[in-house]
């Protein structure tokens, strides 16, 4: 019901209008494959690395947390301008001046864990870029209607109580005589830190995920829970045995796979292939099945398992190695 409102809703038409238009076009060459790459984890249900399950799956919860802070202080905003009180400047306002816009970052930042593609990234950087501007903007709106306004500029940190952003600026970059210049360095700095550490956590994740190379018949095994991997080539050999398996890879020529382990009642076989009547018949008799929304998405870990094959693609290569499959530009 909630899907069939979202995709009817304006969301829907820039989803299916533009947003995944873009993500096949950015696919197609090796310069821009990587927006369409993700940074955490996104079809494993558990890893190696308790960090990188943290923040996938607790992350998230800054997107409530921050949704709910940037109403709270919108409240006490709009109060003061219907009362005429003039600035505000009580309650959090009295630590940070920009607590609407701290916490409508923070709520980015949990979307940004619910859907960590390098283009949500771009968007974020973006956001947060433009937040700072235009908090810029309205503080010298705010000196001219109201001179006492510097007074209180002086003792308040912007976003983050204790102003820890300003003394790093101070001590990294205080010395440049043109503020400006300052602050342009200081965003392409930050750029670069956030760029670098999404690359960090995509090869850490990668790291830690659950593989097994079967080097003969250029496959690469994925498990999405933990699994040794004499188990994951065992089972991909066991299938792979199968007459009407071999024949459909067979037909595919030289190309390079990645083979998912999946539990028998795994709910979103779409991220992987073409569901048909009788796989929607499975999957609605799974959810019905399972106790939580998360067992229905992820199913729970069996002896009985799906595996899915992909044939991998890479703009420019005919063929792509094992050791590229992985690759932030590598197509499934």
């Amino acid at each position: 019901m909630m899907e069939g409102i979202l995709m009817a809703s304006p969301f829907g038409l820039f989803l299916y209008s533009f947003y995944d238009p873009f993500l096949a076009g950015m696919r197609k060459s090796i310069l821009t494959a990587w927006v369409a790459a993700f940074f955490l984890p996104q079809s494993v249900y558990e890893t190696s690395s308790p960090f990188i399950d943290f923040i996938r799956w607790y992350g998230q919860y800054l997107f409530y947390l921050g949704l709910l802070g940037f109403f709270v202080f919108a409240i006490q905003i709009y109060w003061a301008k219907l009362k005429r009180k003039g600035m505000v400047s009580s309650f959090v306002y009295s630590y940070i001046r920009h607590p609407q816009y701290l916490f409508f970052m923070l709520s980015g930042a949990g979307l940004l864990f619910m859907w960590p593609r390098m283009m949500m990234l771009v968007l974020f950087v973006i956001m947060g870029i433009v937040y700072f501007y235009l908090a810029k903007f309205e503080e010298n709106k705010m000196l001219a209607q109201h001179p006492e306004y510097a007074e209180y500029m002086r003792n308040t940190a912007m976003f983050i109580p204790g102003n820890p952003g300003g003394r790093i600026y101070k001590v990294l970059l205080g010395w440049i005589p043109n503020q400006k210049l300052g602050q342009v360095i200081s965003v392409a700095l930050i750029v670069c830190l956030m760029f670098g550490g999404a690359i960090g956590l995509r090869n850490h994740s990668i790291a830690s995920l659950s593989t097994a190379e079967i080097v003969d018949k250029n496959i690469l095994t994925i498990s999405i829970f933990p699994h040794n991997k004499k188990y994951m080539r065992d089972i991909v050999n066991k299938s792979i045995a199968h007459e009407s398996i071999h024949k459909a890879l067979a037909e595919q020529g030289n190309v390079s796979y990645t083979a998912h382990i999946l539990p028998i009642n795994y709910g979103m076989l779409g991220k992987f292939s073409e569901i048909n009547a009788e796989t929607r018949e499975i999957i609605v008799e799974s959810f019905h099945n399972r106790s939580s929304l998360r067992d229905w998405l992820w199913g729970t870990e069996t002896d009985e398992v799906k595996i899915v094959f992909s044939k991998i693609d890479k703009p420019g290569k005919a063929f792509v190695p094992l050791n590229e499959i992985l690759d932030i530009d590598m197509v499934q």
